[in-house]
């Protein structure tokens, strides 16, 4: 059963009392720091292993899903073939497409809203959110599917008979697929990190692998790229059903017990705020970049720019698992008024992901032009982009992504929209007028121009606003203050 607080030990242990004051005696200066360092030892503790914890489990978690994501591409390649494998990637990535749209971003909403009312015991809200949150995104989402259904029968003249089962499959992959995210939003919130990550990142591509190898590598089955959708929509269906159950199972007595009360109109209206954010976020990512590159050099350039970029992105893999574990911890905790705490937890992070993330730029910067070299002799001249791509992704890795997630996970989802927006459009602008004229190299340093931007402009927000100093050197000084 989850806890209806934040999982750290209990919030006697992190308040910031010392013992001269529990005896009622005034302590001297030098006693006074002594506690209060002493005490920002014992609460960075509790809270860097609740963190180490959760980002422990994330990773793990993260690499096998990877590994089995790695191994099921490699099984549908191998069983589709070229042609039916592109037609199945082409519909899952407008899936994706729709269900960004659709779901509203109430995932993200989730981690917030349930963190900080399991925080606060505030069941009837808490009870009232995921009740609400489902039927937005389940009718949302119904909508999106069937408006596609009719759009796809209107023109399965122009699709072709070979390809319209594929469509429609993908249709009904769209509802399954939000509800899921949505749900694991909802256990993100809870912070149970086993529960959240497991029926998406394992049991569906377990799932899928499995029932494959069974038909095509078994029985002998043909398989097309309609029937890989519908084993992707059996297995998604499966892992949907799988979550539900932890979720219930998750909702303690309290929560079952409570009378829904609805916030919707706030609901909806951080909800407007994340959409404009994953929008931005969608610009920022290299799905843009190697577009801007395809249209101004060529696909061979854009190729050479994409692996750089996925090589880039391993900075980042074990950070993911720290900001998992951190992004409730932050709802919960402001929503208490723990800015003491808060500011903890904050420094813990920022110095995990710094440890995280910096040793591996050596690494790359040593091994890149081997790594670039397995993929043909024609992308190791990625190795600059690769450089370049790496500090951005440090800076964003250790200080900009969490400084994002306190903004929206503390109500300030409205002002990160317009930071992080202005991003998206500085990063296009210099993509478009560095790319012509520098090549690949340009396109690199736009993003991690931009990058470092966004970084910078939330953590003075973030102090700014919140009082909250998002770097790695703040110490017990900076938290005393934050809490007082």
């Amino acid at each position: 059963m989850v806890r209806s607080g934040p999982e750290f030990s209990s919030s006697d242990s992190l308040a910031v009392h010392s013992s001269a004051l529990t005896e009622g005696r005034r302590p001297d200066r030098t006693s006074g720091r002594l506690a209060s360092s002493l005490q920002w030892l014992r609460a960075s503790s509790a809270l860097g292993a609740t963190i180490a914890r959760g980002a422990l489990w994330s990773f793990a978690i993260n690499a096998l899903a990877m590994a089995l994501g790695f191994f099921v591409q490699l099984l549908l390649v191998r069983t589709l073939h070229q042609e039916q494998y592109g037609l199945y990637l082409y519909v899952l990535a407008a899936v994706n497409i729709a269900v960004l749209v659709a779901k509203l971003e109430f995932d993200p909403c989730a981690i917030r809203y349930v963190g900080a009312y399991a925080g606060t015991r505030e069941w009837a809200l808490l009870r009232g959110f995921l009740r609400r949150s489902h039927e937005i995104v389940g009718g949302t989402t119904l909508v999106v599917a069937v408006a596609t259904v009719i759009g796809t029968w209107v023109l399965r003249g122009v699709i072709g008979t070979e390809r319209v089962g594929a469509y429609y499959l993908g249709c009904a992959l769209i509802p399954v697929t939000a509800l899921l995210w949505l749900q694991a939003g909802c256990l993100q919130g809870f912070k149970e990190v086993r529960r959240a990550l497991s029926p998406n990142l394992l049991v569906r591509p377990l799932l899928v692998g499995l029932t494959v190898l069974v038909l095509a590598h078994g029985l002998g089955t043909r398989l097309n790229a309609a029937g890989a959708l519908a084993i992707q929509f059996g297995a998604t269906s499966a892992a949907l059903v799988l979550s539900s159950a932890l979720l219930r199972w998750t909702m303690t007595e309290p929560i079952a017990r409570a009378t829904p009360y609805y916030a919707t109109a706030e609901w909806m209206r951080t909800a407007a705020s994340m959409v404009i954010i994953a929008g931005a976020n969608l610009v920022l990512s290299a799905q843009s970049d190697v577009l801007i590159v395809g249209t101004y050099l060529g696909t061979a350039q854009a190729g050479v720019y994409g692996v750089a970029n996925q090589f880039a992105t391993l900075i980042g893999f074990g950070v993911t698992g720290v900001l998992f574990i951190t992004t409730p911890l932050i709802s919960s905790l402001y929503a208490q008024r723990r800015l003491g705490d808060l500011q903890r937890l904050v420094t813990i992070a920022t110095r995990l992901n710094l440890a995280i993330s910096l040793p591996v730029v050596p690494l790359i910067a040593i091994f890149g032009k081997v790594a670039l070299g397995w993929f043909g002799p024609g992308f190791v001249a990625g190795y600059p982009v690769l450089l370049v791509l790496s500090v951005g992704v440090v800076v964003a890795a250790s200080v900009g992504a969490l400084s994002g997630f306190i903004m929206t996970m503390t109500g300030l989802q409205h002002e990160a929209s317009f930071v992080i927006g202005g991003s998206a459009v500085l990063n296009l602008a210099l993509s478009l007028v560095l790319t012509p004229r520098f090549g690949v190299i340009g396109t690199a340093c736009a993003t991690a121009i931009a990058g470092v931007v966004r970084a910078v402009v939330l953590a003075v927000r973030v102090k700014s606003r919140r009082g909250i100093v998002v770097t790695p050197f703040s110490g017990y000084r900076t938290a005393v203050a934050a809490r007082t």
